[in-house]
């Protein structure tokens, strides 16, 4: 094949060629020429960089449409498979930035199809093939594996806290190791939010700047933590996209361009904001709702399972403060009590032994209530019962209160005794 451009500039249909352009749709060829530092093209190659046609195309084109990051590596596989030895085949992705600075990727493969005696590669031909939503497919699914990873790592924390100080600082520092640049947890207080946990590298500085762009007034910009805690729903930011407020200025200096916060309830209310922030804009946006609404509700739900364990232990503090005090009035003998349970009499104390006329607690444990019409009366209680008992071996007028509880053991009647007074 001759090795020089045509005067057009388009790549000459040649069989092996025509078949490649027609392949695949949006597949371009092209064929480069190191000898006169010219490439032949199809005539869709340049609008796959964001281009009109350019006349010529030569390599400091190709350079100078190539992302400023990726320049270095590809010249560098280039100029190894053109080197003599060098393998004939070589293919790389690469990011160009097209005239709307967007930046789009795009795939090569080359081939050295002729060298020259030494063994320097002289022509090379290929194709070229826009894979920007490749790309993006990938990028969403690798962030949607940290956003998964960071849920894990919560549930994780959920697990293995205590309490909600420990579930905080566990739930911002697991969220920094597996996806975020840094992450805050803000409780509503009377007097604005309260940081109650934190993790992530500048998030002090920035937290410094935020009180003071606050304090200011409500020109400092959207605070996606008092957002979310307003409205009790998922706050979202792509930091610089939207305008440049204090706040996003903040955010920006720190690296970060994509932010969300999680509003986090206790017993349905909001109570508090999980704050989390990336470097990557886009990070977290609409399309993983779901699973930052999966990550609200898993540490609401642990939130309120440490309530519900506050409340529990705060009851049995209280119950079992007021059994050892009813248990000190009663060992004192301050009170009369029998205790009922089944149909029987399980326990008493001296002093309602002595007001029912027995001469020692084994004697009224032993009675059988069926043998005293004023037992059986106590015994029979389904609801809180109050009455008199005279007579009947009782050597003076009683008055008692017989009153059903559940031990959580078994029900049991429980009967306090006095004497009647009387004067009344």
């Amino acid at each position: 094949m001759d090795s020089h451009p045509s005067s057009s500039g388009h790549l000459r249909a040649t069989p092996e060629l025509l078949s490649l352009a027609t392949q695949f749709t949006g597949v371009a060829v092209w064929e480069y020429d190191y000898r006169t530092n010219t490439m032949d093209r199809s005539a869709n190659h340049d609008t796959l960089y964001g281009l009109d046609w350019q006349e010529p195309w030569r390599i400091e084109t190709f350079l100078a449409a190539t992302h400023p990051e990726d320049r270095a590596g590809i010249a560098a596989t280039i100029a190894a498979a053109v080197a003599p030895g060098g393998p004939d085949e070589y293919e790389y992705d690469f990011r160009i930035v097209d005239a709307a600075e967007q930046v789009r990727w795009l795939w090569v493969r080359g081939r050295v199809i002729e060298r020259d005696a030494a063994g320097q590669g002289q022509r090379v031909r290929g194709t070229l093939i826009d894979v920007t939503e490749r790309h993006r497919l990938e990028s969403h699914l690798a962030h949607v594996n940290r956003l998964y990873a960071t849920l894990s790592e919560c549930n994780q924390a959920v697990i293995r806290s205590a309490d909600e100080g420990e579930l905080f600082a566990r739930i911002c520092a697991a969220a920094v190791r597996v996806g975020s640049q840094a992450a805050w947890v803000a409780s509503a207080e009377p007097g604005g939010l309260r940081v109650v946990a934190r993790a992530g590298k500048g998030l002090p500085e920035f937290l410094a700047e935020r009180a003071d762009l606050l304090a200011g007034g409500p020109g400092a910009g959207t605070d996606l933590p008092s957002q979310a805690l307003a409205t009790g729903r998922v706050a979202l930011r792509q930091i610089g996209v939207t305008g440049l407020d204090p706040l996003a200025t903040a955010s920006l200096r720190q690296g970060w361009r994509s932010a969300v916060s999680l509003p986090l309830t206790r017993g349905g209310q909001v109570v508090a904001a999980l704050t989390l922030y990336a470097v990557e804009s886009g990070f977290f946006d609409e399309s993983v709702g779901d699973l930052l609404d999966e990550m609200a509700r898993d540490v609401s739900f642990a939130l309120d399972r440490f309530a519900s364990l506050r409340a529990h232990t705060r009851a049995d503090q209280q119950r079992q403060l007021a059994e050892s005090r009813w248990r000190a009035l009663v060992d004192q003998q301050v009170v009369a009590v029998v205790t009922f349970a089944a149909g029987r009499i399980v326990d008493a104390n001296e002093r309602a032994a002595s007001l029912l006329g027995f001469a020692a607690v084994g004697d009224l444990v032993a009675t059988d209530p069926t043998s005293r019409a004023w037992l059986t009366e106590m015994a029979g209680a389904r609801e809180v019962r109050r009455g008199t008992i005279t007579g009947d071996g009782v050597p003076r007028p009683l008055r008692y209160v017989a009153t059903p509880v559940d031990t959580g053991r078994r029900p049991e009647i429980v009967v306090v005794l006095g004497e009647v007074d009387p004067t009344a």
